[in-house]
């Protein structure tokens, strides 16, 4: 079964977290994500996966497939919401973008290296698993 709750010290320094535990505490308490309290010793909160970014999502996702914890399931959603985000953005651009052409040409490069990133995470666990 995969792992769905991570202390700031497990998830710090993964893409798309800050590096240190005191940086993640402060984006989690600013985005607001879902916590618990740590039942282990030395107490402090743990963060639903579902609530951390994507990019660090992926690599979660990637590290129980190392472990064969993972269910294609749960890897499809997470992809699914991604691929959602990433289209949501694209169309936020191109309708709400008061920015000059070349700012618009801009922004499309960095969301098309985004995809690329995620296409290739895809094809590495694809090729994992055979």
């Amino acid at each position: 079964m995969l792992k769905e709750w991570f202390n700031a010290k497990e998830i710090a320094g993964l893409p798309g977290v800050p590096s240190t535990r005191q940086n993640v505490k402060i984006k989690a308490k600013r985005e607001n994500w879902q916590t618990r309290s740590r039942s282990k010793l030395g107490g402090g909160l743990e963060y639903h996966i579902n609530c951390l970014p994507p990019k660090t999502q992926v690599e979660l996702t990637k590290a129980a497939l190392d472990a064969s914890q993972l269910d294609q399931d749960v890897l499809s959603d997470i992809y699914n919401k991604e691929a959602l985000r990433i289209i949501k953005k694209i169309f936020l651009i191109g309708l709400h973008s008061q920015a000059p052409q070349l700012e618009t040409k801009r922004k499309l490069e960095r969301i098309k290296k985004e995809i690329n990133t995620y296409i290739a995470a895809i094809d590495d666990i694809a090729i994992q698993r055979g």
